[in-house]
């Protein structure tokens, strides 16, 4: 019992602490209400935008339509939004599309609404935009700001806003991994640098936990990262130099990472063009030169040139097995598979736009120097190749209030391989918002470039279909969504699958308690057929935002015909003065079986952006503490301890502190 002693007394201490602080009373300082979403005018530090974006990001990691990097991608882009906030009667369709909670209608409604209305002089004006309800305005009102909109080329446009951050994270009580090189430790030194849309400058270097400082003569962070972007009209629309990710259709051939991404998200819409690397843990970019022109009107040019290092397994002195960008180097045989393939890749596309459609041609070519790349062990019909060439046909139509919107892509590549997809959407109709999904990858095609389409690791032979169903609301204040979905590999089967089809359905039931939209009682189910089996899994949550705190607590319920899992969780956060802000967190779980892991709901670190599982028998604590020193300076540190009652889990200590600088 000493590391719970020990950790009581720290959380106490720092209690004691924050009270003893001088601080205004709850009144002085309360927190904006649901209500009062319109009238705020600088909220990049809101409470309520913070926990609003992890509420959304953590629901889509439950589904299953957000993957790790997916969600580190919106973490990312939830903190530049609050440095660099989108100016409302500035903001463009692009920067519109970069937000995965608004759907295409809903976008489309707000540039008609300001090109009907001209300059926006309050954010209260957008709950009369058709379309946007309370959920909406809860995600986008903390990251934009409503000011006028001064004259072209005038300085105030070209204000620029800048980040540092350091950042040190550790965790106690793991045991080591066999052959581990370096302690459970982990940092993140970053510099980031934005000028409107202008111009974007990101540095970064970083060592994850249990990587070393140094490995026979390289010495320093892990990886590092280097992305500067200049956008301006005419010709040349944009430049990327560094790391960055493209994205065009529906992911087929090119979707490193424009999120939303093709049909894994239940709302998709067509990738569109560059995205600079925007932090560390970022995978599948390409490192090199890419540009995005428009050589004449409705008509636009991209392409991209990349060489870049991956981490492979050696066979024989030419060939090369699998592909690894996970940067993980915590042994000497993952040292010894660093940068073991060079991969050289040109792709582009050519857009022709008109009225309400555009058509799209995407080719890639890659090769891998002299080696020959063994695709995938699991998928023997893939074969081992030198090079790959891929090319694809997207379209995308809209009516003319975009409530119906159809988009697909078809796709093939050298060695005989092709691939399809298809979407329709329906939105603000009789029937709701709907959106349906299909589906096909031949056993025989494969792309390193493709994103978060299928199932697998790598995109590759399935076949499947979703639906997305919002109904309209069923009484006052309460609303129903379907989501489905049905797939199967075409092919041999991948390692750890199962003969015939994998489904899965969720219901989620929203209730609105009070007329202001303060609390809402959520219900959600959802009954899945995976390579683990069948499972269901069943969550009622609270929310709450009161003038003095966010609440949100709920249950979560695994059933099982032997054995039960089951968890409670509940979290707070306040402001305790204007200058520092307290967050905490607590849930007991008992999950007996890996196929029945529950998922953690506590306040989250900075760059903690792995979805938070529980399993075994135990209980959380966790404790953030956030302050202002001056106008420019943050600290932000974090405490969390898990007990574990079950012998062969470890209990786990995660301590992490950030300093950054604002200019």
């Amino acid at each position: 019992m000493k590391p719970m002693n020990d950790l009581g007394a720290q959380l106490v201490l720092v209690l004691l602490l924050c009270l003893s602080l001088p601080y205004p009373s709850f009144a002085e300082v309360a927190m904006p209400a649901a209500d009062s979403l319109p009238a705020l005018s600088a909220p990049r530090d809101s409470l309520l935008g913070r926990e609003a974006w992890g509420a959304w990001i953590e629901e889509q990691q439950a589904l299953g339509v957000l993957e790790e990097d997916e969600a580190g991608q919106l973490y990312a882009l939830y903190e530049r939004l609050r440095l660099a906030p989108l100016e409302l009667n500035m903001l463009h369709e692009e920067e519109l599309r970069q937000l995965p909670f608004l759907s295409d209608y809903q976008i489309y409604q707000l540039l008609r609404f300001r090109s009907d209305q001209g300059q926006l002089l309050s954010m209260g004006q957008l709950s009369l935009v058709p379309g946007w309800d309370a959920a909406t305005l809860r995600l986008f009102v903390p990251i934009a700001v409503c000011r006028y909109a001064p004259p072209t080329g005038s300085l105030a446009v070209l204000e620029g806003r800048g980040q540092l951050e350091l950042g040190y994270r550790r965790c106690e009580g793991q045991r080591p991994r066999a052959g581990q090189l370096g302690a459970e430790d982990a940092a993140l030194l970053s510099a980031y640098y934005q000028r409107q849309e202008r111009l974007q400058l990101y540095v970064a270097g970083a060592k994850g936990y249990g990587e070393p400082w140094s490995w026979r003569g390289r010495r320093g962070f892990d990886s590092y990262n280097l992305s500067l972007r200049l956008s301006r009209e005419g010709l040349l629309r944009q430049l990327v130099l560094g790391d960055y990710r493209m994205a065009r259709g529906l992911g087929l051939v090119l979707g490193q990472g424009n999120y939303p991404l093709g049909l894994r998200s239940y709302r998709p819409r067509l990738g569109r063009g560059l995205r600079p690397v925007q932090h560390a843990t970022e995978q599948r970019f390409s490192r090199g030169l890419a540009c995005v022109l428009a050589p004449a009107r409705d008509w636009e040019l991209g392409f991209g040139l990349s060489l870049r290092a991956l981490d492979a397994t050696q066979r024989g002195s030419s060939s090369r097995l699998q592909l690894s960008e996970a940067g993980v180097h915590r042994t000497a045989s993952e040292q010894a598979r660093r940068g073991a393939l060079e991969e050289r890749m040109l792709a582009g596309w050519l857009q022709y736009s008109h009225g309400r459609g555009a058509v799209a041609v995407q080719a890639a070519y890659l090769d891998w120097g002299d080696k020959e790349l063994q695709l995938l062990p699991s998928a023997p019909e893939l074969g081992a190749r030198r090079r790959l060439v891929l090319g694809s046909l997207s379209y995308h139509w809209h009516s003319p209030q975009a409530q119906l919107r159809l988009e697909g892509e078809l796709a093939s590549q050298s060695g005989g391989g092709w691939a399809l997809a298809q979407h329709l959407s329906w939105g603000q109709g009789v029937l709701g918002d709907l959106g349906l999904g299909y589906w096909r990858l031949s056993p025989s095609y494969w792309n390193s470039l493709g994103r978060g389409l299928e199932h697998a690791a790598w995109v590759h032979g399935e076949e499947g279909a979703r639906l997305y169903w919002q109904l309209p609301e069923l009484l006052a204040y309460t609303r129903l969504t379907l989501q489905a979905e049905a797939y199967h590999p075409l092919g041999a089967l991948r390692r750890g699958q199962r003969e015939g089809g994998h489904w899965s359905w969720v219901a989620e039931l929203r209730h609105q308690l009070d007329a202001a939209g303060r609390s809402f009682l959520s219900l959600w189910w959802r009954r899945a057929q995976r390579a683990e089996g069948t499972t269901s899994r069943l969550r009622l949550q609270l929310e709450h935002s009161g003038r003095m705190m966010e609440l949100r607590c709920g249950l979560q319920l695994v059933p099982s015909a032997l054995r039960h899992a089951w968890a409670l969780y509940a979290r707070i956060r306040t402001q305790l003065s204007p200058a520092l802000r307290l967050e905490l967190g607590a849930d007991y779980f008992d999950a007996p079986s890996w196929q029945q892991r529950l998922y953690g709901y506590l306040p989250r670190g900075r760059h903690s952006y792995a979805p938070q599982l529980l399993y075994g028998r135990g209980y959380d604590l966790v404790l953030r503490l956030a302050g202002h020193l001056g106008a420019r300076w943050q600290l932000e540190g974090e405490a969390s301890y898990q007990r574990q009652f079950v012998p062969a889990r470890p209990s786990l200590m995660h301590y992490a502190l950030s300093c950054i600088y604002r200019y």
